[in-house]
């Protein structure tokens, strides 16, 4: 705080729940600094911080999470939802691993209502491996719109389908439950024939270009 960064403010050595504004001297100009407190009649009275009691420096900033919390994000009463962003410590982990999870409770005609969550959204947009936020336009348009065709041509693109691969790839078994829309043996069989892999740079590329995207190397 200002007070401590410039000098004005200074512990009390015998008294530890005081502090004490420092005069004035010829080197610095320190103005007076009050504070208010209320008498035993309730008078408010204003007081020289010469001593400054330490507890009006505190703040109290209340935290918590709700032991059983409500997910009104997505109105599907899913038993795993997606992870809370900042809850790592709380054993909450977004990852590739928590996203086939969650995704693996919705069939294809769900598409749209899987998406309707605030985190996972929040998600897809910062994904350090591959972020989706400048590619989900479409998508927000269709939870917007509660458009069911919008969220399936999003659905279809090449970046849901870069994303299906890295799930596949962190899945730990390749065969799957013909429920889940994300991971199923379908689509990834009918997304890796709409897509082909760079040799140099490794990224998914859709079927119709002959170059990558993002090296610009020849396709294989």
């Amino acid at each position: 705080m200002a007070l401590v960064r410039d000098g004005c403010l200074i512990p009390t050595k015998d008294a530890p729940e005081l502090g004490y504004i420092r005069e004035s001297t010829q080197d610095q100009y320190v103005p007076d600094v009050f504070y208010n407190e209320k008498d035993s009649y309730g008078n408010v009275l204003k007081k020289l911080a010469r001593p400054l009691p330490v507890e009006f420096l505190l703040l109290d900033v209340p935290s918590g999470f709700s032991k059983d919390p409500i997910y009104a994000f997505n109105g599907r009463n899913a038993a795993n939802h997606f992870p809370i962003e900042n809850r790592s410590e709380f054993g909450e982990i977004q990852d590739l691993t928590a996203l086939s999870k969650y995704m693996k409770q919705f069939p294809k005609s769900e598409f749209l209502q899987a998406m309707s969550d605030f985190h996972l959204l929040m998600y897809l947009a910062t994904f350090e491996m591959f972020p989706l936020k400048e590619h989900m336009d479409l998508l927000l348009d269709a939870l917007k719109l509660h458009d069911m065709k919008l969220a399936e041509e999003w659905s279809k693109g090449e970046h849901w389908s870069t994303l299906q691969h890295f799930m596949a790839a962190q899945a730990p078994s390749p065969t799957f439950s013909s429920g889940p829309i994300d991971i199923s043996d379908e689509a990834s069989s009918s997304s890796a024939a709409a897509t082909w892999a760079c040799n140099a740079c490794t990224f998914i590329n859709s079927g119709n270009r002959q170059a990558c995207e993002l090296c610009e190397s020849s396709r294989p």
